[in-house]
């Protein structure tokens, strides 16, 4: 790799997941148009949201974190959708996601070896808490959404076994997520 590239580090979804996830997507987007939906394809978790770099400062970030992920040897684990809820609130909403429900711990624990990682690679610390979510869909200028208009996911559960580096590609069609490194979880498991 050469050049700078934008990274994050992430966990991908199930097909089933990302289609119950823009269920909500028709009647909301009616009635307010002003909601930008991320495309199915490109719903995920992100752990770590790594900026714009030097493309070999990925490839430190990839061995730091494949170290940390083995010496602390991450089990796969279960999540399951959660209620939908706005950043940084429904009363003006830039941000619609899913909240995240089942094994946040792990979860939680693995956006902070990310960050460790990060730090030995580089990379600063994010400045914001860590939220379990999935970015549903933005908008530009802040809207209010009442709570009751807000969608029901079914709660599927599903096994997070991988997380992988991203290569973001910012398009004006929208982001593209290229797949550069990515690490099994639950290696040895029964």
């Amino acid at each position: 790799m050469e050049g700078t590239i934008r990274t994050f580090l992430s966990i991908e979804l199930p097909p089933e997941v990302r289609r119950i996830l823009l269920s909500g997507r028709e009647p909301l987007g009616k009635k307010y148009p002003g909601l930008k939906w991320v495309d199915e394809k490109a719903l995920h978790i992100t752990l770590k949201f790594c900026g714009e770099a030097p493309s070999q400062r990925a490839e430190v970030y990839a061995e730091s974190l494949g170290h940390v992920l083995k010496n602390r040897g991450f089990p796969s684990f279960s999540l399951i959708p959660g209620p939908p809820g706005g950043l940084p609130s429904l009363a003006a909403m830039r941000i619609l996601y899913a909240a995240l429900e089942g094994e946040t711990q792990t979860l939680r624990s693995l956006a902070e070896a990310a960050e460790e990682a990060g730090e030995r690679s580089g990379t600063e610390r994010s400045s914001r808490p860590f939220l379990p979510h999935i970015t549903l869909a933005r908008a530009r200028n802040p809207l209010r959404l009442p709570r009751e208009e807000l969608p029901f996911f079914s709660p599927v559960a599903w096994r997070v076994n991988r997380v992988v580096l991203m290569k973001s590609t910012l398009l004006p069609s929208g982001p593209l997520y290229t797949p550069l490194y990515s690490w099994s979880l639950g290696e040895g498991e029964v």
